[in-house]
């Protein structure tokens, strides 16, 4: 086990007991060769010995360019360059991601109101107290001739038969 000085804290790299889980299930083209164990300050290599394994790679931006890497720090010489490769990567997920731009998830909307209002409902046929609004107002347009009582049924009839209902119970009051 070597040790290191980063930033005023010991860093260690040490070979871990066993292969990694790629290294052991027999795919060595996926072994990352060194990871940042999970305090952050220790560096832990695959011990199985396979090429990839002995490859130098940069723990930040997973260069693998052995003249570019400090072979006891395993992060790149250039540390400008490397958040840059850094940078880039996320960038090129977060396009990938969301070629739009940021999508922010919407809550669907549902139908739109029978009544006319222009509004959406939240899954029904009306906004609430909306069909009663709708009644009255075909209940009074039938008492002011503009429409006659079989076009309002006939209308109602093609949403629901409940709203007849409603309109016969007006027609019944005094």
């Amino acid at each position: 086990m070597t040790k290191r000085q980063k930033d005023d804290k010991i860093v260690s790299v040490k070979t871990s007991k066993w292969a990694c889980g790629f290294c052991s299930t027999d795919t060595h083209q996926y072994c990352p060769s060194v990871v940042v164990n999970g305090d952050g300050v220790t560096l832990v290599k695959c011990p199985c010995g396979c090429e990839r394994s002995q490859q130098l790679k940069c723990v930040v931006c997973g260069n693998t360019t052995n003249d570019e890497i400090n072979a006891e720090k395993y992060t790149c010489l250039d540390a400008t360059e490397c958040m840059a490769v850094v940078n880039r990567k996320r960038e090129n997920a977060r396009m990938t991601l969301f070629p739009n731009g940021v999508v922010v998830q919407q809550k669907p909307k549902g139908l739109e109101c029978n009544c006319g209002c222009g509004n959406f409902t939240s899954g029904g046929l009306f906004k609430p107290g909306h069909a009663d609004k709708l009644v009255a107002g075909l209940h009074k347009d039938i008492k002011d001739g503009v429409f006659t009582e079989d076009e309002v049924r006939e209308r109602l009839l093609g949403i629901s038969e409940g709203l007849i209902k409603k309109l016969d119970s007006r027609f019944s009051k005094p």
